[in-house]
């Protein structure tokens, strides 16, 4: 296993911590129309994967347990004792394992858009996407995504920061402990 990297990473926010994690080819950037309105109310930690944004690049292959390694290395060097974590895509798939090596770092996992759970035929399709950007990706430049200011990103924005009032994010402790025991739990 590979040592974790140092992180670039963007803090902005009071209150409970709440770790954004993003896809493959993107970066922190990606959250730059979600933060606004949710570090009002948390504490938002956005970060570059390894292989990313301004994080450092090291000679792939990466494992998912590499990203959890790099996750689990910025929570220790920010102090942070618990935390909500939410992932897109690929951070949906980083969440989970995070959780289920370090439970004891976490208050609620939120996934969307996430690879996680996905069937066999599924995942192959999704394989087979990802082979073809990656085919198209050293060919062209990639933009980064940012939501707009008056999209339905925002809206998005607005209802997760509800939810998150409300009850935390989608996945329990008790539904991250099933996980654990890779049963597949939903909120």
């Amino acid at each position: 296993m590979a040592r974790a990297v140092h992180s670039a990473y963007s803090v902005e926010g009071e209150g409970p911590a709440l770790f954004l994690i993003h896809g493959i080819g993107a970066s922190r950037a990606s959250f730059a129309g979600l933060v606004p309105h949710l570090k009002k109310e948390f504490r938002c930690i956005s970060y570059d994967l390894r292989g990313h944004g301004l994080s450092p690049k090291p000679q792939p292959p990466y494992t998912l347990q590499d990203l959890v390694e790099d996750l689990e290395a910025l929570r220790a060097e920010l102090g942070i004792e618990k935390a909500q974590f939410a992932g897109h895509s690929l951070g949906g798939m980083v969440g989970p394992a995070y959780a289920r090596n370090y439970t004891q770092h976490l208050i609620s996992l939120g996934l969307y858009s996430t690879a996680a759970f996905r069937t066999d035929d599924d995942s192959a399709k999704v394989k087979g996407v990802v082979a073809a950007i990656a085919g198209l990706a050293g060919r062209m430049a990639t933009q980064q995504h940012q939501c707009q200011p008056d999209g339905p990103s925002i809206r998005g924005a607005q209802n997760l920061r509800k939810r998150i009032s409300a009850r935390g994010f989608g996945l329990s402790r008790k539904q991250v402990h099933l996980l654990a025991g890779s049963q597949v739990a939903h909120s």
